[in-house]
């Protein structure tokens, strides 16, 4: 995954929670991702 998706993925993730001021962090993204294929 590039950059530009990440940031994209990052966005909608943040908008989703409400707190789209909290850019998530690449870190953060790839905890979920591996969440996300679990289940």
């Amino acid at each position: 995954m590039d950059l530009f998706s990440r940031k994209i993925v990052g966005w909608c993730l943040s908008e989703r929670i409400h707190s789209a001021k909290e850019y998530i962090s690449p870190m953060a993204y790839e905890k979920m991702y591996q969440q996300g294929k679990k289940q």
